[in-house]
């Protein structure tokens, strides 16, 4: 596999991914810069195909923007601060980096190609990114102290991943 190293490469390496699993001659990707990765990476940047620019930009997950991350470590140190979103959009950006990776074998590909399976890797890299769309602010603790449960907020980002007429029509 290419190296991710250099801004260009690793862009390229992205346009050839989507070009592969839509299965058309070009792509054309979004990209904005993710400030984390800039002391790890060479290219700080997260790509997305239009259908997932989209998505992104969805009432309902601009919402969880303003929804911090780390829920009360924030009473820790007054300089933590990681909302939803962004936590959101490292998990899709890491979950293509790892489908890029296995795509960068013959035989995976081969494998998918032969199964009929890029709309699973699609599917998988839309499951990252809206893994966190039915929290709450604070969700965890209110789901085990309130609800006598952790995982209402699955059931929240289900309803709104299937009836949500917004993300329906971003894909």
């Amino acid at each position: 596999m290419e190296s991710f190293s250099d801004i260009k490469n690793k862009k390229k390496i992205v346009e050839e991914f989507f070009c592969w699993v839509y299965d058309k001659d070009n792509i054309e990707l979004f990209e904005e810069v993710d400030l984390s990765l800039a002391p790890d990476y060479y290219d700080p940047n997260i790509y997305y195909t239009k259908e997932l620019f989209d998505f992104f930009n969805t009432e309902a997950m601009k919402r969880i923007g303003r929804i911090g991350q780390l829920g009360l470590m924030i009473l820790e140190n007054k300089n933590y601060y990681h909302n939803r979103l962004e936590h959101s959009k490292g998990t899709y950006n890491r979950k293509l980096e790892e489908l890029i990776y296995l795509a960068s074998n013959p035989k995976y590909r081969e494998y998918v190609e032969k199964n009929n399976l890029k709309l699973y890797l699609i599917a998988e890299l839309i499951k990252e990114a809206a893994h966190d769309i039915g929290h709450l602010p604070l969700s965890h603790i209110l789901e085990v102290y309130v609800m006598g449960r952790r995982d209402f907020h699955e059931d929240i980002g289900k309803r709104i991943l299937l009836e949500d007429e917004q993300i329906r029509r971003s894909f």
